[in-house]
């Protein structure tokens, strides 16, 4: 999910709310997720499965206006048989927060994940609320080359190719 970066038409992906509330809103006009308790938003892949093999790395940009006690964004990615989990440490408020999470740092609850067959990936908010939601944007999937400019929200051009080979999926 990104206005800044163009969506990758080979995804694969079908979206799916299953609890909680969104809510689409906009500032200076960029779009943005409101999501509060609760809230599970799913990423079926059309396919069957999406090789993410490529893009060992997930983007999530963050806003908070309080952290309650016992909250949690949770990122998750399921195969056939495996579930993998990262829950991101969360401290700051009244600014966005941009995280990147390498494959290598999500938690392998079930097994050894198989990043190319991947059947679902699960964005979990727990403990949040409509007074104290949760803001989200730019969640996508990426490779860096060693050496490459890592930071796409200070650069001046958002085309892929501007990166020199480096790959991305928007979902």
């Amino acid at each position: 999910y990104s206005d800044s970066y163009t969506e990758s038409t080979e995804s694969g992906y079908g979206q799916v709310d299953v609890f909680g509330t969104r809510l689409e809103e906009t500032i200076d006009g960029n779009n943005f997720y409101k999501l509060n308790n609760g809230y599970q938003y799913n990423y079926y892949a059309n396919s069957g499965s999406v090789d993410l093999s490529a893009t060992p790395y997930v983007h999530l940009d963050y806003f908070l206006e309080s952290i309650p006690e016992n909250s949690e964004i949770d990122l998750i990615l399921f195969d056939e048989n495996n579930r993998n989990e990262y829950s991101l440490t969360l401290s700051t408020v009244g600014e966005w927060v941009s995280v990147d999470v390498p494959f290598s740092d999500f938690t392998n609850i079930s097994g050894g994940t198989d990043y190319s067959t991947i059947k679902i990936v699960q964005l979990g908010i727990v403990g949040f609320s409509d007074e104290s939601p949760v803001y989200i944007d730019n969640l996508y999937f990426y490779y860096v080359q060693p050496g490459l400019i890592t930071d796409f929200e200070a650069s001046s051009n958002n085309n892929w190719g501007a990166f020199n080979g480096a790959n991305a999926s928007v979902i």
